[in-house]
């Protein structure tokens, strides 16, 4: 028996992703207060005001660090690295068909392969994807766009103007800013072409995990998957009580990490927490179950739990993938006036 899970935010603090750069002379006086290092986060490069996103995207098991106890936060990325997280968010299964591209390291064929049969990712040329070059922000804008086409607003939603938003890059980058994705680096000027570091891009990918959150529908059984409640209505104070069948033909793995969100108009708003996970993982044989429970204590939550309906979500993963696709899974329930 595990000590109780605790709940990783996975929400981002209101503000602009691809924050614009400091003038010289205030960034000669800035010095970033950095978050501390936990068993759960042990990176000590991660300014606290980041905190939050960075976490979101190691907890999905989407980027890693650099090293163990450095994320390479201020780092710029490469187009390899960018592509193979993006993969990882997406939780996409992996294409038969193999890329063009001969310059990818193995780890990343294919995570390339399925991005460039889905349409999301090009090359610099036929043969060359241009893995180890650094991906700009306006190259990162084409990929997201592409890749979360059917949930972005239109570019006509957008309500600012970047003078560097043309061509090839117009839509996508209007797109990310009309669903709050992204600002520009100042108010009329996008940074196209800058290198986009690796703490910007992280951020950029929770923040569209959590707009994703809002709209999409998660099912209850999925890839042989099963997730049972033991009630469909609960009250302050009560646990959610639910099991995780595999009936899948493979093991799968799976952790405390979960999250929770309440529907508003239509759509989820994830209920954020104070809490944290333990980075357990545990196994599930075919035919196996995981049971697990969700205390309804407010002071678990930074967000109100008041009347109406809720879903928790939990993942599994594949457990001998070296690629894993993460499977979602979501209990619905309500609670009463």
């Amino acid at each position: 028996m595990k000590l109780p899970c605790k709940l990783l935010a996975t929400t981002l603090l209101a503000g602009a992703v691809f924050s614009a750069a400091l003038p010289a002379a205030q960034a000669a006086d800035f010095m970033p207060i950095y978050a501390k290092p936990t068993a759960e986060f042990p990176f000590t490069d991660v300014p606290v005001d980041r905190k939050e996103g960075i976490e979101y995207v190691y907890g999905e098991k989407i980027m890693s660090g650099i090293k163990s106890d450095l994320f390479g936060f201020g780092y710029q990325i490469k187009r390899v690295d960018a592509a193979v997280a993006l993969y990882n968010a997406l939780g996409l299964e992996p294409s038969n068909e193999k890329t063009t591209f001969k310059d990818l390291p193995s780890r990343a064929v294919t995570a390339v392969s399925t991005l460039q049969a889905e349409g999301i990712v090009n090359g610099k040329t036929s043969a060359s994807f241009g893995a180890n070059d650094p991906i700009t922000r306006g190259e990162f804008a084409i990929m997201a766009s592409r890749a979360y086409d059917g949930i972005l607003k239109p570019a006509e939603a957008a309500t600012a103007k970047f003078t560097d938003a043309t061509g090839r890059y117009e839509t996508a980058i209007y797109r990310l800013q009309a669903s709050g994705i992204t600002n520009g680096m100042t108010a009329t000027t996008f940074g196209t072409s800058f290198r986009i570091t690796r703490g910007d891009f992280a951020i950029t990918l929770a923040r569209i995990g959590l707009f994703a959150n809002l709209v999409e529908e998660i099912p209850s059984s999925k890839d042989g998957i099963v997730i049972e409640s033991d009630r469909t209505s609960y009250k302050m104070g009560e646990g959610v009580a639910y099991t995780i069948t595999n009936n899948s033909e493979n093991p799968v793995g799976t952790g405390y990490s979960f999250s929770l969100a309440k529907k508003f108009g239509g759509k989820w708003k994830p209920i954020r927490s104070n809490l944290y996970f333990p980075t357990v993982v545990e196994i599930i044989n075919p035919g196996e179950k995981f049971k697990y429970s969700v205390i309804l204590e407010q002071e678990y939550f930074r967000d109100p739990l008041t009347a109406g309906e809720y879903r928790v979500t939990h993942g599994v993963f594949p457990k001998a993938d070296a690629n894993p696709s993460k499977v979602k899974v979501a209990v619905y329930f309500t609670i009463p006036e």
